[in-house]
């Protein structure tokens, strides 16, 4: 019965649209149409106050057969537990833990129901997609998940006449050959775009077998890694007004799952499989308003060992924004999303219904002074899920004509709904698991300075984080259970800066990143617990990344370092894994002939063939090269 109301629910909204979208169609005299698609994550002007990262545009083109995961771990101060190399690799932000940390694609969240997280190791970059990193609680905005941050996947049409193709090969060591082709094409009213990639790797790098006597020098055995997708997408502007959009991103993903160096005659395998498709539309209702609604639909698969796991996910969404005058902006909206599940573990098939509301205001008190309030409330059957304000300040300073001082603050609540593993897990799921939630704090001082092509930046951000009933699943007799077992103490601060020099043909720049994230567990788990007052297993307390690129001409020189402080692999903190830098270098130059442009590039990643563990017993691959070429046709 609860079922076919949701359902009820959702075919209501999805129909409340077509509905709105049918009363609204105009005769179109305009021939010149002008885009209303946002660029960027339209929820982002209500985050006032907090932390926002995007990574630098002339890189992320180059990084297309990077995973999304390799993305953050070279170009900022997040991190990345990886299992080995191309592994299972889960996010750490702000000292939370990877299911505390929403990665949204077009605004859906990918985090898969059962687990609570997703492996950014399958979610390559050859998908095209711009990439957004929002350190700290966004669950007023975002919903569940984003209690120690979130990451933002988005695409959208590049709107041009004619026809244009990308073909780009790759190959590096270690058997990695990647393919990718990207095509596009429309007119005024319709863009077609759609890429298709494919990546195969054999990972047979050499490594030294330190779980063994005289720590020989071996090959690394089953960890092969080989994965294929494409993602079409149509865009229609039926007039200056209106825009709609169909996306699809299937992803295919098979790996030998790469065992520890004590036991590598191991030989699991895993594939996983997933399809999204989205569809969005936006008007603008009347001069100071814009309408948005979106209907999705996500599938997940993994089959480990034989063994299923599988999701279908149906979400609705409908929202207005609405600008009142010059100063005020509100937005006001809800979802709904069922879902169902069968996992072998669970029994029967497993359903679950969701709906959200949020309520969103950004007010400009001052030319200078910005103020944001945001709640959300997530009904959940059988849970009492915490509602999630959020306030926010943002004030600028002009120091002097080309000098500029921004000072942040921001207080937030965060919340996540405990997994369907957590509650339906046979033996061992509790239903009775409450949420996790957190209160934040967070301040940040920004200055900038630009001069006669000199520009200069610095940002330093402090933050506190205290989150309550973290969930951990704990011995009980024969099997595990998962109880509301922690409470977590967040201190950090996060310091980033950027030099750029502008030169005749291009420029020149520096930038830098610096984590320290103090994640302290307050709370035993029983009179003999050595663990409060520890830092979190896997969370390195220090962080860092440095880069410098030279873009001159076509050609582009980039170098980075990126350092990951000791990690514990216990709770306790008795053991510990060292700290270890990593370097890497890639070259680039285009290359123009009439309509036709090209690239070459290498990369060198691991530069100074650093050995190290990123967890432990799992081996990493040593210096290791990719070459390749980029040919586009532009019509």
């Amino acid at each position: 019965m609860q079922c076919f109301f949701m359902k009820k629910v959702a075919l209501s909204a999805i129909l409340l649209a077509c509905t709105y979208t049918l009363q609204a169609q105009q005769p179109d005299s305009v021939r010149t149409l002008r885009e209303v698609t946002v660029r960027g994550i339209p929820e982002s002007k209500f985050a006032v106050g907090a932390a926002v990262w995007q990574p630098d545009s002339a890189v992320l083109s180059r990084l297309a057969s990077a995973s999304l995961s390799d993305l953050l771990m070279r170009q900022s101060a997040v991190y990345m537990r990886e299992y080995g190399g191309g592994m299972l690799a889960t996010v750490s932000m702000r000292g939370t833990g990877p299911s505390q940390t929403a990665l949204l694609w077009n605004g859906i969240n990918l985090n898969l129901p059962t687990l609570g997280q997703i492996d950014f190791n399958t979610v390559p970059m050859a998908t095209g997609c711009r990439v957004v990193v929002q350190p700290g609680s966004g669950s007023s905005l975002y919903g569940s998940d984003a209690l120690g941050g979130t990451v933002h996947m988005r695409t959208d049409a590049e709107w041009h006449n004619g026809l244009r193709a990308n073909l780009q090969q790759e190959f590096g060591s270690f058997g990695r050959y990647f393919t990718r082709l990207q095509a596009s094409g429309g007119n005024e009213k319709w863009q077609v775009q759609t890429g298709l990639y494919r990546l195969q790797q054999q990972n047979d790098f050499p490594f030294r077998n330190i779980a063994k006597a005289g720590a020989p020098i071996e090959r690394q055995q089953n960890a092969a890694v080989h994965y294929w997708g494409f993602t079409p997408e149509i865009y229609f502007r039926p007039d200056n007004k209106r825009q709609l959009s169909l996306k699809t991103w299937y992803h295919n993903h098979f790996r030998q799952v790469q065992p520890t160096m004590a036991a590598q005659e191991v030989r699991d395998e895993q594939r996983d499989e997933n399809l999204r498709l989205v569809a969005d539309y936006e008007q603008l209702t009347g001069k100071i308003g814009v309408f948005r609604a979106k209907t999705a639909f996500i599938f997940d698969e993994i089959i480990f060992n034989g063994s299923r796991s599988a999701t279908w996910r149906y979400l609705a969404q409908a929202r207005h924004e609405q600008s009142w005058n010059s100063r005020l902006t509100t937005e006001i909206g809800g979802n709904v999303q069922h879902t169902s599940a069968q996992v072998r573990a669970y029994g029967n098939t497993v359903t679950e219904q969701r709906a959200d509301w949020f309520v969103l205001s950004r007010l400009q008190v001052r030319p200078n002074w910005l103020l944001s309030a945001t709640v959300r409330q997530t009904l959940v059957p059988r849970f009492s899920a915490p509602i999630a304000p959020a306030l926010g300040s943002q004030w600028q300073h002009k120091i002097a004509a080309n000098q500029m001082l921004t000072w942040k603050v921001q207080a937030s609540k965060g919340y996540r709904v405990p997994t369907l593993n957590d509650r339906f897990w046979q033996p061992g799921g509790n239903p009775d698991i409450r949420p996790e939630h957190s209160y934040n704090a967070e301040t940040s001082l920004g200055w900038e300075h630009r001069k006669q092509g000199n520009f200069l930046q610095f940002h330093t951000t402090l933050f506190r984080m205290w989150v309550q009933d973290w969930i951990l699943w704990l011995p009980r007799g024969s099997f595990w259970s998962p109880e509301n077992a922690r409470e977590v103490r967040v201190t950090g601060v996060e310091i980033s800066g950027l030099y750029r020099r502008l030169i005749t043909g291009g420029y020149w720049e520096l930038r830098g990143h610096y984590a320290l994230n103090q994640s302290l567990n307050l709370q035993p788990l029983n009179d003999n617990d050595r663990s409060v007052g520890k830092q979190l297993p896997y969370t390195p307390l220090h962080r860092a990344q440095a880069s410098s690129a030279i873009v001159w001409k076509g050609w582009l020189l980039q170098t980075d370092a990126n350092y990951t402080g000791t990690r514990y692999p216990t709770a306790d903190n008795e053991t510990s894994l060292k700290p270890f830098w990593l370097c890497n270098l890639m070259v680039s130059k285009d290359l123009q002939l009439k309509k036709v442009q090209g690239q070459v590039l290498l990369r060198i990643n691991n530069l100074l063939n650093a050995d190290y563990q990123n967890f432990q017993l799992r081996a990493m691959p040593g210096r290791h090269f990719q070459a390749g070429i980029s040919v586009t046709i532009d019509n």
